[in-house]
This record gives C-alpha cells, structure tokens and sequence, in this order.
C-alpha cells in the first residue's frame, strides 16, 4: 500500500508518498512537522531545489523526504515548475543512485514543455 499526502503552504505545495504500512500516520505527522519548520524557517533551496526534499535526517532516515531504508530508498526527485500566467512549465528529474545524495545543481534531465490549448 502506498500513501500519499499533500502538505500546503501559503507559496508551496508539497506531495510525499509513504509505503511503510505499520507507521504512515507517524511518519506523516513528522513529515508535516519537518514541512512547517521548513517553511517558517524561511523554505530555503538549494540551487532551485526546495532543501526539504533533500532532508535526510540521520535518527530518522527511514521517514525522511530523501528516505533510506534498508528494502527501499528514495529513488528520484521530480520537480515541476509552473508560473502564473506562463503557458510552459520547467520540469526537472534528478535519479538517486544508491545511498548517493542528490546534486540539485545536476538533474538527470530538464525540460520546457508547452501547455496545450484548451
């Protein structure tokens, strides 16, 4: 089972999915806690990249954004970038390989697609 929860700010809209059955409603609730610090320490990035989703907190590497566990791991970021009134949006996909962190000045690939009318 695969559960996935929608966390909002004011500027930020974030979706995370979570597969650890036995504690999703913990890990969820801790992952909306990171979320809030996160956002009202200012949301910081790196390179674009929100440093929320490249959090991997030693004590809790298995509930954290960038999860690592030991039958599964994070295995990519995807990024999709739409500003208002633009009629292209940016999306970038970063592949985690192994245990490696994410370089968000490096994704695997980048692209501009056009919104089609409608």
């Amino acid at each position: 089972m695969c559960t996935v929860t929608l966390f909002r700010s004011a500027e930020r809209l974030l979706v995370t999915m979570n597969r650890d059955e036995r504690r999703t409603a913990e890990v969820v609730e801790w992952r909306r806690e990171q979320f809030k610090s996160w956002c009202d320490e200012g949301a910081s990035e790196v390179n674009g990249v929100p440093s929320f989703n490249l959090l991997e907190v030693p004590d809790r590497r298995e509930w954290s954004p960038m999860m690592t566990r030991s039958f599964s791991i994070t295995r990519s970021l995807t990024q999709t970038e739409v500003r208002r009134g633009a009629s292209r949006l940016e999306l970038r996909y970063w592949r985690r390989d192994g245990e490696r962190p994410v370089d968000p000045s490096r994704p695997t690939t980048a692209e501009n697609l056009s919104f089609a009318a409608g």
